[in-house]
């Protein structure tokens, strides 16, 4: 079951909560980076990442953390990279 547009309502920022749950259920677990890809390319106003981290962070009833991945920079390509959460949308019947 997919979230609709009535899961969110009188939730703070609900336009945004939907969009993000809207890129993940199309695109699958993925990480916050191309979330933000996704939304940009999509929508006039997207989240800056420490929005977005907030945002997720702040309601579990949609979102979790289903992993983790390195992501490698120009900088720390010769030591492997950072950890980056992969974010997945919780099952309706689990959620809200």
């Amino acid at each position: 079951m997919t979230y609709t547009w009535k899961d969110f309502e009188g939730k703070k920022r609900s336009k945004t909560l939907y969009h993000i749950v809207k890129v993940i259920q199309e695109n699958g677990p993925i990480t916050g980076k191309e979330i933000r890809e996704k939304l940009s390319n999509r929508y006039y106003n997207t989240p800056t990442p420490n929005q977005l981290g907030n945002i997720m962070a702040k309601h579990p009833e949609f979102f979790e953390k289903v992993g983790f991945t390195s992501a490698s920079s120009i900088i720390r390509e010769s030591s492997g990279g950072a950890k980056v959460a992969i974010w997945g949308v919780v099952p309706k019947q689990r959620g809200a």
